[in-house]
């Protein structure tokens, strides 16, 4: 991954946290599997983990060893037309790209079969998705048939991948017009239009500025991220 895209790992967390559905891709006895989830985070004895649950009749709570949560935002088809003309001597072409951030949670996950376990991370989800309906509000025997129809997972997080590819190897310039002209053409793209705004932009101003201090002083300065959301 260039480095410009990396994201930091208390970064990545609040974004996972704050979109809290995630692909769990694992492998089993058939090979890969994959469902879309909602899962919640909590920390325990300084260990991170993931938390979910499956329906009983998917065998992918049954698989084991290595697994990953692919937890996405907001995505956007970035056109040609929406750079600015390209400029005479250009080395690449302007074509279309995909715009995007995401975050990939790696670990191993493992059964967590109990009702106690199922009925406290469900009651996490419902409290994240749900502004006034609870688990309250459920008859228990219903419940009870609830928490037997699923089954429990947890990944015990140990690596945090986090990206966001916003165009910024574009000069700020050229960032501000791209910018403009997808909002302009997309209404549906604004959310990765306003990421670009706020966290390519200044990280492009950043490093325009760092290559003008070497430009003029012949020397190199230490990096100073253009958000504190990218590590340098």
């Amino acid at each position: 991954m260039a480095r410009q895209h990396e994201i930091d790992r208390e970064t990545s967390l609040e974004f996972a946290r704050s979109v809290a559905i995630g692909q769990w891709v694992s492998h089993g006895e058939a090979g890969l599997n994959a469902t879309i989830l909602p899962f919640s985070l909590e920390e325990r004895g300084g260990r991170l983990f993931a938390q979910a649950h499956f329906n009983r009749v998917n065998r992918q709570w049954a698989d084991d060893g290595e697994a990953m949560v692919i937890v996405t935002g907001p995505v956007a088809h970035v056109s040609a037309l929406d750079f600015p003309p390209q400029p005479a001597g250009a080395r690449m072409p302007t074509v279309p790209t995909l715009n995007y951030v995401t975050v990939h949670l790696k670990g191993r996950f493992v059964v967590r079969d109990d009702d106690a376990f199922k009925l406290a991370h469900m009651r996490r989800i419902v409290e994240h998705f749900e502004p006034q309906w609870r688990m309250e509000q459920v008859d228990e025997a219903l419940l009870r048939h609830a928490l037997r129809a699923n089954v429990g997972v947890e990944l015990e997080v140990c690596e945090v991948v986090g990206k966001a590819k916003l165009s910024q190897n574009l000069s700020p310039e050229a960032l501000r017009t791209t910018i403009d002209n997808l909002r302009a053409r997309d209404p549906q793209a604004s959310g990765v239009a306003d990421l670009m705004e706020d966290i390519a932009l200044p990280w492009a101003v950043a490093r325009d500025g760092r290559i003008e201090n070497v430009r003029v002083t012949g020397a190199a300065t230490p990096p100073v991220s253009g958000s504190s959301t990218f590590i340098e």
